[in-house]
């Protein structure tokens, strides 16, 4: 059996042959997708939107307070501070199984 290493050593292994080594190619629909991320509503900050053109962490503070009727989600889009709702959405099998209450009613 071989000797055991260190935690944190790397173990020896043989250069590879002499191909000079290639650049990646680009992704393709990758590289576009980063490209539209948009950045967080909220001044300063890097995050990526999420929901309503706000981060997660400015989303739940706006969404705290609209629950706690300090401010609704109208005055927000009004002022700037957040986008409208977007509507559709991605509609699976799922949430199509959730949504037949609203169609059939409560009864199974």
């Amino acid at each position: 059996m071989g000797k055991l290493l260190a935690l944190g050593s790397t173990v020896p292994h043989k250069a590879r042959a002499s191909k000079p080594a290639r650049p990646r190619k680009s992704r393709g629909r990758a590289a576009y997708i980063i490209m539209k991320i948009k950045k967080c509503l909220f001044p300063e900050c890097p995050n990526p939107e999420r929901t309503r053109g706000l981060c997660h962490n400015h989303y739940q503070t706006a969404a705290k307070l609209v629950r706690t009727s300090q401010v609704s989600w109208e005055e927000l889009e009004v002022s700037g501070k957040c986008t409208a709702r977007k509507t559709g959405g991605r509609s699976t099998p799922v949430s199509g199984w959730f949504l037949e209450i609203k169609q059939h009613g409560t009864n199974t």
